[in-house]
């Protein structure tokens, strides 16, 4: 008799179980995680230390550390997909091997997701190494819980659109320079170029400036605003806007990754 086949995860994406475990042999997955954590910890350190020393404001402290951890994880969490995913297919197009492994039985969607995993587990685990410090700020009283908990949110969206954007621009591309730069430029215009329009118009013509301010919250970067501002935490206002930015980030994100599995699929 024949004996049932078991299918697994492993069986449906080779790609991401093999670049996983290539992933978890090189040392720079370790190491950035250490470096996010150490800033993050250097920060903290520093506010506890003035708390300690120049009598500083614990209620003071706290909101500042929010506000520089969250800034400087944000910056990161932009910027990853320049650094995690944007060179990964085009990669596999300059030497030659994305056609090799269509000769396979592999699909356009499990090279996609495997190249994908590498960069999701690398920023994960950078985001994962310095989330928990958003608690201390909590504990001295500073900042809102529910506010830490939009924050949370609004990075982990962040970093999956940063992914996806640079695994679309990598799948369209070929040469390492243009996949960087069409990364960091779609994510710059993601991020500023409704808000930019905005202050133009507004510095033109102050009442067209304020009758399509309400534009501004289209931009993903709209979301980390509002919640930086204390503009979504508990008892305030502007849920909508928040909820419209962070409904068009991960609708980029969906769109980013339709587009790579199309696109790789055609290669």
């Amino acid at each position: 008799y024949s004996v049932p086949r078991i299918v697994t995860a492993v069986n449906l994406f080779p790609i991401v179980s093999r670049e996983l475990l290539v992933a978890s042999r090189r040392f720079g997955t370790y190491a950035s995680r250490f470096a996010i954590a150490l800033l993050i910890f250097l920060v903290v350190g520093y506010m506890l230390i003035l708390v300690a020393v120049d009598n500083y404001s614990p209620h003071v402290a706290g909101r500042d550390m929010f506000y520089t951890v969250s800034c400087i994880m944000i910056f990161l969490c932009n910027i990853a997909g320049v650094y995690l995913t944007a060179d990964c297919l085009s990669e596999e197009k300059r030497n030659g091997t994305l056609g090799l492994l269509f000769l396979t039985n592999l699909r356009g969607y499990q090279v996609v997701m495997g190249k994908m995993s590498v960069g999701a587990i690398q920023g994960l685990l950078g985001l994962m190494a310095a989330v928990p410090m958003l608690v201390v700020p909590i504990l001295m009283g500073g900042v809102d819980p529910v506010l830490v908990l939009r924050m949370t949110v609004v990075m982990f969206s962040t970093l999956f659109l940063s992914l996806s954007v640079g695994l679309a621009c990598s799948a369209m591309f070929k040469s390492s320079k243009a996949t960087t730069g069409a990364t960091f430029v779609a994510i710059f215009l993601l991020n500023f170029a409704v808000p930019i329009v905005v202050l133009i118009l507004h510095e033109f013509d102050r009442s067209l400036g304020r009758a399509v301010e309400w534009t501004a919250q289209y931009s993903t970067g709209a979301m980390f605003v509002l919640t930086l501002d204390g503009g979504v935490g508990a008892g305030r206002g502007r849920v909508e806007a928040f909820t419209i930015s962070l409904w068009m980030t991960l609708g980029v994100t969906a769109v980013s990754m339709l587009f790579a599995l199309w696109k790789t699929g055609r290669a």
